[in-house]
C-alpha cells in the first residue's frame, strides 16, 4: 500500500474524529502528514495538513501554521487574443485590467 492509501483507510477516519472533537470543545490543533512515497522531495511534496488555529492561539501554534501553510504568492496567468478579449487560465486573482 502507498502512503495515501495508508493515510485515506486507516488515518483519515481517526483525523476527522479528532478535529469533531476539537472544534466542540475549542482546542487547536495542526497535523501534517507527509505523504510522498519518496521522502528525498526537496519541495513541498505530497502532503494532508489540517489546522484549527485561531488567532489568539499560542504563538508557536501561530508559528507554526504559518510554517506549514505559507502565505501563497498572488499570481494571475491569461491568455489575451487578437481580438482583444483575454481569458483567465490560472491563478489566485482576478484578471488584471486591460491596457488602453
Amino acid at each position: 500500500m502507498t502512503r495515501e492509501e495508508i493515510y485515506d483507510n486507516e488515518i483519515s477516519p481517526l483525523v476527522a474524529q479528532i478535529i469533531t472533537i476539537c472544534k466542540k470543545h475549542d482546542i487547536p490543533v495542526i497535523c501534517d502528514f507527509q505523504l510522498d512515497d519518496d521522502r528525498s522531495a526537496e519541495d513541498a511534496g505530497f502532503r494532508c495538513t489540517t489546522h484549527i488555529v485561531p488567532k489568539d492561539a499560542m504563538p508557536n501554534m501561530l508559528e507554526a501554521q504559518r510554517i506549514l501553510q505559507p502565505i501563497k504568492h498572488e499570481w494571475c496567468a491569461f491568455v489575451e487574443y487578437p481580438d482583444g478579449t483575454r481569458e483567465k487560465t490560472g491563478g489566485n486573482m482576478p484578471l488584471p485590467p486591460a491596457k488602453p
